[in-house]
Order: C-alpha cells, then sequence, then structure tokens
C-alpha cells in the first residue's frame, strides 16, 4: 500500500543515490568497491565464512550485527549479483541513517527501511540517467525487445528481479506509467507429473 500510494516512484532516495555516486567517486559498481566503502566510510567488518560454517544459517543470505563493531555477514555461497545488491543495501542503510531498533512497534518500520534501502541498492546499481536512455532506446523499437533486456541485465551486472524492479520505479517516476503489477514466478518440478511448472511466489 505505501508503494502504490506513492506510485513505487521515491525521489529523496534517488537524489540520496545521486548525490551518493557523485561523492564516492567509484570506477565501478564493484563488490571491492562497495566493500572499501562500507570498511573505509563506515567502519565495517565484512563476513563471508561464518554463516556457511554455521549449519543452521547456511540458508541465510545475510545478518547485521552491531555490538563493539558493525559487522555485515553474507552468504560466500551467493551469486555475486546478490552480494552486491547486499552491500548496497547495507550503504543504504549508513547513508539514509535508517533505523534498526528492535520493538513491539518496529514490525513496520523494519519493513520500510528494507524496502528503502534496497531501493537505494537499486538505484546505486542502474542509476537513473543510464537506465532511462536504455527504456528511451527500447521503446523507439517496434516489436518488443525481448534480448535486449537480456543484454542490459548483462551490462548493469545484476539479476533479471533487480533489473524489472528498477524498470517499474522509473516508468512510474520519468514516463509516468504508473498502472504495473509485477509478478515473479518460479520454477518447479511437480512431484506427481515430474513436469517443470511455474508459480507465482511474489507479487
Amino acid at each position: 500500500s505505501y508503494q502504490e500510494g506513492n506510485k513505487n516512484f521515491f525521489p529523496d532516495i534517488e537524489e540520496n543515490a545521486d548525490l551518493f555516486l557523485k561523492n564516492a567517486n567509484l570506477d565501478a559498481v564493484t563488490i571491492e568497491d562497495f566493500e572499501k566503502v562500507l570498511k573505509n566510510k563506515f567502519d565495517y567488518e565484512i563476513d563471508y565464512k561464518l554463516l556457511t560454517k554455521n549449519e543452521n544459517l547456511k540458508e541465510v543470505s545475510s545478518i547485521f550485527k552491531n555490538a563493539k563493531k558493525k559487522v555485515l555477514l553474507i552468504n560466500e555461497n551467493l551469486h555475486p549479483t546478490q552480494k552486491l545488491f547486499i552491500l548496497g543495501k547495507e550503504i543504504g542503510y549508513c547513508e539514509l541513517k535508517l533505523s534498526r531498533k528492535e520493538g513491539d512497534n518496529s514490525y513496520f518500520e523494519h519493513i520500510l527501511n528494507e524496502f528503502k534501502s534496497s531501493y537505494f541498492s537499486g538505484c546505486l546499481l542502474i542509476p537513473k540517467k543510464l537506465i532511462i536512455e536504455d527504456l528511451n532506446q527500447l521503446f523507439q523499437k517496434k516489436k518488443f525487445p525481448a534480448n535486449d533486456f537480456i543484454k542490459l541485465i548483462k551490462k548493469y551486472n545484476t539479476n533479471t528481479e533487480v533489473l524489472l524492479n528498477r524498470v517499474t520505479q522509473v516508468l512510474s517516476g520519468y514516463f509516468k506509467i504508473e498502472n504495473l503489477f509485477f509478478l515473479r514466478l518460479k520454477s518447479y518440478q511437480d512431484p506427481q507429473s515430474k513436469e517443470r511448472k511455474l508459480t507465482i511466489n511474489k507479487e
């Protein structure tokens, strides 16, 4: 409802992400670059081993710990694009000064801050100026350019979900295409028929 009420477009987060990219002077958006920002600017420790060593945590993507030092645990088995997105989210938490308070009334705030940091990460991985240029080129074609979307995934070193989420934000904010419905489908094998089928696991 919060996303829908804002048409899935948040100019303040867009501006903060643009400002970060401008001030960070990054040669490229890479895991190494994001690690340096978290370590040098925000005094983080990043660990890729601990989660996979623990049998109960090996399926967890990431965990943030704030004891004597801020520690970000990331599952080393994740795809590099997933690791990059998680690091971008953590930069979002820091740059947007988002809270991680725990308590009875903090559940909505937690979900909201997770969304904001994810939005921020998407802005870092796929800057609005570049994706607007790419979409303008795609929209000039007479047939749906499916292969060109695949090229964009490779261009931005990301995955399908991050790219399409970012596209929905830009379509709403800059192209005024606001009636959007986003579905994520997962492939699975039917235990009885043994056929591959699709199920909607996010909308």
